[in-house]
């Protein structure tokens, strides 16, 4: 996991992720390979993961199974 401070989302974000199952969560994937886990009420980036080698395209999460999945 890396430190949600380095506000490399500000540049590189290329898609974003919304379920209201996840209630106050949004995801969002970026040029840089780098997937954000937002929360909605604060605003503040949760969690910040290293997605892929090359630019994130897409994101999902499966509400049955409780899994997220990303594509480069």
């Amino acid at each position: 996991m890396h430190n949600c401070d380095d506000q490399s989302y500000l540049e590189n974000t290329l898609f974003v992720f919304f379920s209201q199952v996840l209630g106050s969560l949004v995801f969002s994937g970026s040029a840089d390979g780098m997937i954000f886990f937002w929360n909605l009420e604060t605003g503040e980036c949760e969690v910040a993961i290293q997605g892929h080698e090359g630019p994130v395209h897409s994101l999902d999460y499966n509400d049955h199974q409780h899994i997220f999945s990303s594509g480069g």
